[in-house]
């Protein structure tokens, strides 16, 4: 099942609850907190401005102006174990790993 279906955010790893947007930046699909952060970014209006630009001349599949350093939040170790186990939360991998499910 993809990821982004089933409700994993791109950039954190979190669940989404299924309530997910695209990034400005990237094509991460990412949840609502993620988004805010990247609100609060001082590049944001750049990402954004560039985006409408790129749609405007029928680019509608514009890669973004890239993720800044700061908004990275790589946790490869908790990608792999989403991906390997298709876990939700930790509880629920804790409780897999258990036999409790």
């Amino acid at each position: 099942m993809d990821e982004k279906i089933k409700g994993i955010c791109d950039r954190c790893c979190s669940p989404t609850n299924n309530i997910t947007i695209m990034s400005k930046f990237n094509k991460d699909i990412i949840c609502m907190p993620c988004k805010e952060d990247e609100r609060n970014h001082p590049d944001y209006k750049k990402a954004s401005d560039e985006e409408l630009a790129e749609c405007k001349k029928g680019n509608y599949n514009f890669e973004g102006i890239g993720l800044p350093d700061d908004l990275k939040k790589e946790k490869e170790e908790e990608k792999l174990t989403h991906i390997l186990f298709k876990s939700e939360t930790p509880e629920q991998l804790k409780r897999e790993f258990e036999g409790e499910e």
